[in-house]
C-alpha cells in the first residue's frame, strides 16, 4: 500500500489520470478492456461517508471534484473549509498493488482465469479499505487549547479506480509494445470525513494514512493470498510479501521493466545526492523516466503471451481445487506466533529491536497472516496473538517476544550473582600487574585494574582512546598469576584475535565459537577460567545470553561503551548491565594529541555536537559540497594529499582512513577512487585479478586487485586442516598475485596467506570502511563522508574518535536536505543530526520506563547510565532514590525465579559436559 497526497490544484488532472481520459495524450495504458485494448476507466464509490452523501455506483467527475474541494456533491455547498489561498490537499491516493506474480498470473490466464484473479484482487482491496475506515484514527477533535485527540471517522468518502498496467517505458515505446501488467487499485480518499459525536464534516489527518501504510498493505495481501488459495493456487511467503508458486522469478523479471527503470533512476539519484528522493522528487523522476504517451499496439493479452514465450515460456500454474486449504484458525494462530517469537525464524519480531512499537507489531502480525488467514480475520488474529504467553506487552504501545525479555532477565540475574562474588586476589599480584604494564598506568587506570580484579563479573566502561587495552591486559595478568586461564572473546573473529593478542590471552575466539565449543565439550570451564569480552556494547541480547550461559562458573570481564555504536540486531543490554552492577570507568583521552580534539570528542559523546562542529569548522576540518558525489571527491582528494605527505615522512598508508557513515555504494566508490589515485601514482602493480562477489544485499560487486592494494576479508576463510583460518575482518596487503592460477597472496598482520578460486570472493578493498568494522582502529587521520540520516550521535562520535591528529568531515547540502547553500545553516543541521541518539534500548528498560511513568516516578535516561568508579562493584548505588530501589523489588523477584531456572539448566549442562569429559579422557589444559 502506497500513499500519495493529491494537491487541490492538481485535482482535474489527477482525475484524468485515474480515469485514463485524454486519448493518445494520456501517459500509459493503465486501464484495459476485455479485448486487451486501452480504454477510459470508471470508478466506484465506497465508504460510509459516501453512502451518507448519496454517492454510490459509478463515480461522476463533477461529484469527485466537488468532494475534493470539500463540498457536498449534491448541493455544491462547502462543508469543509479549505482556506483562502486555494492551496489545499484535495485527497489522498491510497494504492493497493498486487505482487508481481499475481499480475503475471492474471495477464497470462484465459478470460475466466483473469476474471477470477481480478475478483480476488477486488475483494482484497475492499477488505483493506474497510480495515482502514474501521481502525485508523483519521479525524481530530480538540479537547482543549493544548490537547487534541485522534478518532476513527464515522464515515469516509473514497473513489476506487482499477488500473491494469504499469507505466510505459522508453524501450517499450520504441518497440511499440504494451506496458507491463500490474494489477492495482487507486483509492482516492477525499480530504473530508464525518466526525462521530457532533456529526461534522472535517478534514482528515493524512499522516495517519502514511503511518498505517505497511499494515494496510499487509491486510490486503493476506486477503488476496487467501482468495487465491481458495481458487486453487499455492502461494509462498517471500519476506514481507508473497508470490504465487509456479510463476518463476525469471518470468516476473520479464514483466518488471518499469519497476527496474524507476529503480535505476532512484539509485542514480541516491548515488549522486546522497539521500533517497523526496515524494516530490520521486514523482519528478517518475515523470522524467517514462514515455510521453501510449502507442497503438496489438491487444495486451496476446502481446504479453508472446513476450513471455520469447523469453522463457508462458507456462503458469493451473488452479487445483483439491489443493484448496481448509481454514484452521488455531493452527494458523500457532504458526503466526511461532513466526514472531522464535529467534531462529526469519520473521522474528525482535530481530532488530528488543522492543517494537504497536504499529510495527500490528504490521508484523498482518504480514505473518499471509497464506494462513484472510485479511478479514486480522482483528481476531491480533487479539489472540496479544494474548499469547510467548509475547509480552512492555507498556501501552510496545511489545517483545518473551524469549527476549527472559534472555535479558537471565543475563542481568547472572551478572548480579557473579558480581556478588568478591574474590580476593593477592595484593602483590595486582601491584605486579600494574607495575608490569607496557606503559605507565594513570590513577584512573590503576583504580580500574584494582576494581576489576575484585569481582567475578566486571565491566569496564571505556571512552574512545582511554587505554582500555592496557587496563584489561593488567587484569588478565592478575588472573594468570592466580592460576586462571584467560579466554578472549568478541563478536567478530578478527576483533577476538586482535583482542587476544592485546591482553596476552591463552585462547581467542568469537562468542559463537566459544559457546559452541563449550556446548560440544571441546572447552570445559571451571572457576579457574577468566573470560574477557571486547566491545560488549555491540553484543545483541541473544549473544549475551549464549555468552553468560557458556561461561558457567568462569569469571567475566567485559569492556564497552554505550556512547559508541549499538548492536546491529536487538540489544541494549550493555547500559542496563552497567547500571545494575556498576562499572569501572575510563574517561581520560590518550589518543587525541590536542586538547581541543579531546574536548570536541567529549562534546560529541554528550550530545553537544554544535560545539564540536564549531571547533572543527574553525580549523577547516569540515568540507561542505553541493552533492554527495562531490563530497566523495573531496574526501579522497584530501586523503590522497595527506597520505602522500605522510609517506614522505615514513608513515604507512594504514594511518589514513576513509570512512562512510552512509551507504555501501559510497564505500565502494571511495575504495575505487582511492585505488585509482594509487594506480595513477604508480604505487600498484600492473597485473590484476578481477573478482565478482555478492554483497550483504545480494547484489554483485566487482573489484580489481593489484599488488600493493589494501584489502580486508568479509568472511572466514578456511585454508586447510594444517593452517589456521583467516578470520572475518582481517586486514592486509596484496603481496603477490597470479592471474593464470587465479591466486592472491595477502600479507596479514601476523602471517602471509594465499587465497585462490572461490576464496577470492572474501576479499574487498580496504581504503574505506563503514563505522562498525572501523571500531577499535586507531589512525593518524580520518576522512568521513557523512551527513545523511545514519549520522547520529553514536556513529559520529565513534568515527570521529579514531584519529590521533585530525578528523575531516565531508558532507553536502543535498545529504542535509538543504535547498539553499547557507553554510551556517548546513553546519547547524549537521550538528543537529550528530546530536540525535540512535542507541538501542533493552526491553527491560522500556518496560521499567513505562512502569515508572505510570507510577509517577522520575526515571533515568535509557541511553546513558551513571557508573560507579569509586565504589565497590555490586554495591548499592549511592544516593539512589528510595522509590526507585523499591520499584526494582518486583523485577528482582522475577529475576530470582529466572536465576533458579537458569541454575538448574546450567547444572544439567555441566553434568552432561562432565560426563562427556570423562568419556573423552579429559582435555589438555
Amino acid at each position: 500500500m502506497t500513499v500519495h497526497k493529491i494537491a487541490g490544484i492538481d485535482g482535474p488532472g489527477y482525475a484524468d489520470y485515474l480515469t485514463g481520459a485524454g486519448g493518445q495524450d494520456r501517459r500509459g495504458d493503465y486501464y484495459l478492456g476485455r479485448s486487451g485494448q486501452p480504454r477510459e476507466n470508471v470508478g466506484t464509490w465506497h465508504g460510509q461517508g459516501a453512502e451518507e452523501l448519496g454517492l454510490s455506483g459509478t463515480v461522476r467527475r463533477v461529484d469527485l471534484l466537488r468532494a475534493w474541494e470539500g463540498r457536498d456533491p449534491r448541493t455544491g455547498e462547502i462543508v469543509v473549509s479549505r482556506g483562502s489561498t486555494g492551496e489545499h490537499v484535495a485527497g489522498v491516493d491510497v494504492t493497493f498493488s498486487a505482487p508481481k506474480s499475481v499480475s503475471v498470473l492474471w495477464a497470462l490466464s484465459d478470460v475466466s482465469g483473469r476474471a477470477d484473479v481480478e475478483a480476488a484482487h477486488d475483494q482484497a482491496t475492499l477488505v483493506a479499505l474497510r480495515h482502514i475506515e474501521r481502525n485508523v484514527p483519521l479525524v481530530r477533535r480538540r479537547l482543549s487549547e493544548d490537547e487534541v485527540v485522534h478518532e476513527q471517522a464515522a464515515g469516509i468518502i473514497a473513489a476506487r479506480f482499477r488500473h491494469h498496467t504499469s507505466r510505459l517505458t522508453d524501450e517499450q515505446h520504441a518497440r511499440g509494445e504494451v506496458p507491463d501488467p500490474q494489477l492495482h487499485d487507486h483509492v482516492a480518499i477525499a480530504n473530508m470525513a464525518k466526525r462521530a459525536g457532533d456529526g461534522k464534516w472535517v478534514a482528515i489527518d493524512s499522516r495517519e494514512l502514511f503511518r498505517v501504510a505497511a499494515e494496510g498493505g499487509a491486510v490486503y495481501r493476506a486477503e488476496l493470498a487467501a482468495r487465491l488459495q481458495q481458487l486453487g493456487y499455492r502461494i509462498t511467503r517471500d519476506g514481507r510479501y508473497f508470490e504465487v508458486d509456479g510463476i518463476s522469478a525469471r518470468l516476473r523479471e520479464v514483466f518488471s521493466a518499469r519497476s527496474e527503470e524507476v529503480g535505476a533512476a532512484v539509485r542514480r539519484f541516491i548515488q549522486e545526492y546522497g539521500r533517497p528522493p523526496t515524494i516530490a522528487e520521486r514523482k519528478a523522476l517518475t515523470v522524467l523516466s517514462r514515455s510521453p504517451k501510449s502507442v497503438d499496439h496489438a491487444p495486451a493479452f496476446e502481446q504479453w503471451t508472446r513476450r513471455a514465450n520469447e523469453r522463457g515460456g508462458a507456462q503458469i500454474p493451473a488452479p487445483d481445487v483439491a489443493a484448496r486449504p481448509t481454514l484452521d484458525r488455531h493452527a494458523a494462530l500457532a504458526e503466526v506466533i511461532a513466526d514472531l517469537t522464535d529467534p531462529e525464524s526469519p520473521y522474528f519480531l525482535n530481530r532488530e529491536h528488543a522492543a517494537v512499537d504497536g504499529r510495527t507489531f500490528r504490521t508484523a502480525v498482518a504480514e505473518a497472516a499471509q497464506g494462513r488467514l484472510p485479511g478479514t480475520e486480522f482483528d481476531w488474529l491480533l487479539r489472540r496473538v496479544q494474548q499469547s504467553p510467548d509475547l509480552q506487552q512492555l507498556g501501552s504501545d510496545h511489545w517483545a517476544a518473551r524469549v527476549i525479555v527472559e534472555a535479558e532477565q537471565e543475563v542481568v540475574a547472572t551478572a548480579q550473582r557473579k558480581a556478588a562474588t568478591i574474590p580476593s586476589p593477592l595484593p602483590e599480584a595486582v601491584a605486579a600487574a600494574i607495575a608490569g604494564a607496557r606503559v605507565p598506568l594513570s590513577v584512573e587506570q590503576r583504580a580500574a585494574v584494582e576494581q576489576l580484579a575484585r569481582t567475578d563479573f566486571g565491566l569496564l566502561a571505556a571512552q574512545a582512546g582511554a587505554g582500555k587495552g592496557e587496563v584489561l591486559r593488567a587484569v588478565a595478568q592478575v588472573r594468570k598469576s592466580t592460576g586462571h586461564r584467560v579466554i578472549a572473546v568478541a563478536a567478530a573473529g578478527e576483533t577476538a584475535q586482535r583482542f587476544g593478542r592485546e591482553i596476552n590471552a591463552d585462547v581467542s575466539m568469537t562468542v559463537e565459537g566459544f559457546a559452541l565449543s563449550v556446548a560440544k565439550g571441546r572447552l570445559i570451564l571451571t572457576e579457574r577460567d577468566a573470560v574477557f569480552v571486547d566491545e560488549g556494547g555491540l553484543l545483541e541480547d541473544m549473544r549475551w545470553l549464549r555468552l553468560v550461559r557458556a561461561s558457567g562458573p568462569a569469571s567475566i570481564t567485559a569492556t564497552g561503551d554505550a556512547a559508541q555504536l549499538s548492536p546491529i540486531e536487538a540489544g541494549g543490554l550493555w547500559p542496563r548491565l552497567t547500571h545494575t552492577v556498576g562499572a569501572a570507568t575510563l574517561s581520560e583521552n590518550f589518543r587525541a594529541r590536542e586538547q581541543w580534539m579531546r574536548d570536541a570528542w567529549t562534546d560529541l559523546r554528550e550530545g553537544r555536537a554544535s560545539r564540536a562542529v564549531g571547533a572543527m569548522d574553525q580549523r577547516r576540518q569540515i568540507v561542505i559540497s553541493t552533492r554527495r558525489s562531490e563530497s566523495r571527491d573531496a574526501a579522497v582528494a584530501r586523503w590522497d594529499e595527506d597520505r602522500r605527505a605522510g609517506a614522505a615522512q615514513g608513515r604507512g598508508i594504514e594511518n589514513y582512513l576513509l570512512l562512510a557513515t552512509t551507504t555501501n555504494y559510497d564505500v565502494d566508490q571511495l575504495n575505487a577512487m582511492a585505488q585509482q589515485r594509487r594506480r595513477d601514482a604508480g604505487e600498484l602493480g600492473a597485473q590484476s585479478i578481477e573478482v565478482t562477489a555478492q554483497d550483504h544485499s545480494g547484489n554483485d560487486r566487482t573489484e580489481r586487485f593489484h599488488v600493493g592494494d589494501r584489502v580486508v576479508t568479509t568472511r572466514q576463510v578456511r585454508l586447510g586442516t594444517h593452517h589456521p583460518r583467516v578470520e572475518n575482518g582481517a586486514i592486509g596487503t596484496v603481496a603477490a598475485l597470479n592471474a593464470d592460477t587465479n591466486t592472491i597472496e595477502v600479507q596479514l598482520a601476523e602471517r602471509a596467506v594465499t587465497l585462490h578460486g572461490p576464496q577470492l570472493t572474501a576479499l574487498r578493498l580496504n581504503y574505506a570502511q563503514h563505522a562498525y568494522p572501523a571500531l577499535g582502529r586507531s589512525v593518524d587521520r580520518t576522512y568521513i563522508v557523512t551527513g545523511s540520516w545514519q549520522a547520529g550521535r553514536e556513529t559520529t562520535y565513534a568515527t570521529t574518535a579514531r584519529s590521533r591528529e585530525a578528523t575531516f568531515l565531508f558532507t553536502d547540502y543535498s545529504s542535509l536536505r538543504m535547498e539553499t547553500h547557507d553554510r551556517d545553516q548546513a553546519l547547524h543541521e549537521l550538528a543537529a543530526r550528530a546530536s540525535e541518539s540512535q542507541a538501542k534500548v533493552s526491553a527491560l528498560d522500556v518496560m521499567e520506563k513505562h512502569q515508572a511513568r505510570t507510577e509517577g516516578l522520575t526515571t533515568r535516561a535509557t541511553a546513558t547510565y551513571p557508573t560507579r568508579p569509586k565504589h565497590e562493584l555490586g554495591a548499592p548505588r549511592p544516593n539512589a532514590p528510595q522509590q526507585l530501589e523499591q520499584h526494582r523489588d518486583a523485577e528482582e523477584a522475577a529475576q530470582r525465579q529466572a536465576r533458579e531456572r537458569m541454575d538448574r539448566e546450567r547444572q544439567q549442562i555441566e553434568d552432561d559436559l562432565q560426563r562427556q569429559h570423562e568419556r573423552d579422557g579429559g582435555i589438555e589444559r
